[in-house]
């Protein structure tokens, strides 16, 4: 990987996990629809980030909030993941 591209994939990256903290913190507060929203824009940036999609597949497979409920996006979210990583722990 060219210098110039590693050091802004390891920006976004750093970014990335600063903004995880602010997602957490939402959905801690009970603010899902803000932490999904979040965490879709984490996956803009780095589709591949697996721990984002991991929580924002779990918020939506599981919230009791209908506005935020979306069992088939955390599905496909989900299936995404597991064959990024070869079936392993994404962690």
């Amino acid at each position: 990987m060219a210098p110039r591209r590693l050091l802004g994939q390891i920006l976004k990256e750093a970014g990335t996990i600063h903004e995880g903290m602010v997602q957490e913190a939402l959905a801690a507060q009970g603010r899902l629809e803000e932490a999904a929203a979040a965490y879709r824009e984490t996956l803009r940036i780095l589709p591949g980030y697996s721990p984002a999609g991991a929580d924002l597949a779990w918020i939506l497979a599981t919230t009791k909030d209908p506005a935020v409920r979306a069992p088939a996006e955390a599905l496909g979210i989900a299936e995404g993941i597991a064959a990024a990583t070869g079936r392993r722990d994404s962690a």
